[in-house]
């Protein structure tokens, strides 16, 4: 159901349908489909693996010339504030970030671990969990649909040096009761965090929890998006904690009405069959319009403060970046999840709280508290920009593959 969800909101023409026992010994695989049976019913567009690498057999792909600006995957972006698109990528976007991350990464070496948890149907899965470190010769270990709570077992079993996650899962490892235990972590060398900004109280709960267990390296940030082939800046010392970290060599970032703009050879090649929405991300001299507004600094740290789409507009003409406004709620270890948003020309907040912190807090009326911490919130903002509503759910917000929220579905519905 899943699969034919996704053709119907895509423009996918033909499905490869891989199961388990595709990739298992003869034995194991009919174990697996004895207790598994497959109960799907397949479309004329859908192909069993098996039959697609039949369909290969005799052809020899040194028949094609190879073409590094070819598309090589077509990714579907998330749809955190829209329908999906297919972001058509090419080798030269992929190989370009490997080589990037060989060059420059003093903490990669061949033959470490890296767990990927990520989707590898994203290109942050994709990119930075498989194809980056195999080129640099690491032991790629895939978890192709994780379990949160066992991510510390995981992480314990494996020991992998390097892992490339969402801000939930660092926060999932930290109050893992068996990580907590464990005196010694110092395997770990790179944990990078990206996909979705990370509120700044748990960044430090991540990074005592990490120095606690003799971790060298505070918890890793970066800033990528699907259109640019994943990464735009990564980690690097000296940076500041409110950062994004460093502007990678291959990209050059300008801002332009506080807009982030990008111009790199990793860039998409456009979106597929959508050639007006293609034009409409590019400026009249070819840079890439990120919809981030923020700011670069002269040694290439990367600040971004909020979204162009998000932007509350008020009646009188004033623009309010809600996101400015979430990291200061985020701030508050009793909110786990918080979107602003515009309303009648009023700012509101929705929070999922965090109930268990509020249980060990002794904080009986979440709201009530809160509420008393609203002058922290509204400090230094014009009357016209103070949250003048608090909205409060009992289920955290529907998010995409990549972990973010789906701010669109939240506004609207």
């Amino acid at each position: 159901p899943r699969c034919h969800q996704a053709a119907k909101r895509t423009s996918v023409e033909r499905v490869v349908v891989l199961s388990p026992a595709d990739s298992l010994p003869l034995a194991k695989a009919v174990g697996y489909k004895l207790t598994n049976p497959d109960k799907n019913r397949y479309a004329s567009n859908e192909l069993r693996w098996k039959n697609f690498i039949d369909a290969g057999k005799g052809h020899s792909p040194a028949a094609a010339p190879y073409d590094p600006q070819h598309t090589c995957v077509v990714v579907h972006t998330g749809g955190t504030t829209g329908s999906p698109k297919g972001v058509m990528l090419t080798d030269y976007c992929f190989n370009a970030l490997a080589q990037e991350f060989a060059a420059q990464s003093r903490l990669f070496h061949r033959g470490q671990k890296m767990l990927n948890v990520m989707p590898p149907f994203i290109a942050y899965g994709y990119s930075c969990g498989i194809h980056m470190p195999l080129v640099m010769g690491l032991h790629v270990i895939i978890i192709p649909n994780l379990d949160p709570a066992k991510l510390g077992a995981l992480i314990w079993k494996y020991k992998p040096e390097h892992m490339f996650g969402v801000p939930a899962h660092y926060q999932q490892m930290a109050a893992s009761p068996l990580l907590k235990k464990k005196k010694d972590l110092s395997f770990i060398r790179n944990y990078a965090a990206g996909g979705d900004s990370l509120p700044l109280g748990a960044e430090l709960t991540v990074n005592e929890f990490l120095k606690a267990h003799n971790v060298e390296y505070p918890l890793a940030k970066g800033y990528g998006m699907t259109e640019v082939g994943c990464r735009i800046s990564v980690p690097d010392r000296g940076v500041s904690t409110e950062s994004v970290g460093r502007v990678i060599n291959i990209c050059d970032v300008r801002t332009e009405n506080g807009e982030i703009q990008i111009k790199t050879p990793t860039i998409m090649l456009g979106y597929y069959k959508m050639p007006e929405e293609t034009a409409q991300m590019f400026t009249e001299d070819g840079w890439f319009r990120t919809g981030d507004i923020g700011y670069v600094t002269e040694d290439r740290q990367l600040f971004i403060t909020g979204r162009v789409k998000n932007l509350i507009i008020l009646s009188s003409g004033e623009n309010v970046s809600p996101e400015a406004i979430e990291k200061k709620f985020k701030k508050l270890n009793i909110v786990d999840e918080v979107v602003v948003y515009g309303e009648n020309d009023r700012i509101v907040a929705e929070i999922y709280p965090d109930f268990e912190h509020a249980e060990q807090a002794g904080i009986e009326d979440i709201p009530a508290e809160i509420e008393r911490r609203m002058d922290e919130i509204n400090a230094g903002a014009k009357t016209s920009h103070f949250v003048s509503e608090l909205r409060f759910r009992d289920e955290p917000f529907e998010k995409t593959s990549s972990g973010k929220i789906k701010r669109k579905e939240t506004v609207v519905g």
